[in-house]
């Protein structure tokens, strides 16, 4: 069986050498024009003036990017005048409500991080991303946040019943991944 095998593939590949040049000539051709059917077409862009290309000059090897003085000096300049933080702290744009005041069900748990010994997790809610941690107040019916994980989120809810009895109830959100 190997030997009937080895000569139907010697078969095969002499029959792949004596194949016409012209045929894969052809075929080369077609695919050309098919690619540049399909192909987006690339914008022409002019070559700039050697005037207009500025050389980068590196910084001398003692220049500290991190220097205190340096940070220092851009900071003052890029503060706030104080006419600007007046308005800020009017709130001149829209405000962002508490989390306690949006029903739960609206909140999604895009992610957690750790920072020092604090979990806190990040919900997108209405948009908007807020950092969470284990105590806050979250959702209409008083909850609280119980537990943060890697894969989700604890809530414990004191909600009404059917009957109106207050019922304590837990309800988690798992992490939903982001496009």
């Amino acid at each position: 069986m190997p030997v009937v095998t080895a000569l139907v593939a010697a078969a095969w590949l002499s029959a792949c050498a004596e194949a016409d040049p012209a045929d894969s000539n052809n075929l080369q051709l077609w695919m050309q024009s098919e690619r540049a059917k399909h192909a987006p077409p690339i914008p022409h862009v002019p070559a700039l003036p050697a005037e207009a290309v500025q050389p980068i000059h590196p910084q001398p090897e003692g220049v500290e990017p991190f220097n205190r003085q340096r940070l220092l000096a851009s900071a003052a300049v890029d503060a706030p005048r104080p006419a600007e933080s007046a308005q800020l702290e009017r709130g001149s744009g829209p405000t962002r409500p508490p989390l306690d005041a949006l029903p739960l069900a609206g909140m999604r748990l895009v992610g957690s991080l750790q920072r020092g010994g604090e979990t806190l997790a990040l919900l997108r809610v209405q948009g908007l991303i807020y950092p969470v941690r284990v105590g806050d107040k979250i959702g209409q019916d008083q909850g609280r946040v119980n537990a943060i994980t890697w894969a989700g989120l604890v809530v414990r809810e004191i909600a009404r019943n059917p009957q109106g009895e207050p019922s304590e109830r837990v309800v988690s959100l798992a992490l939903v991944p982001e496009p």
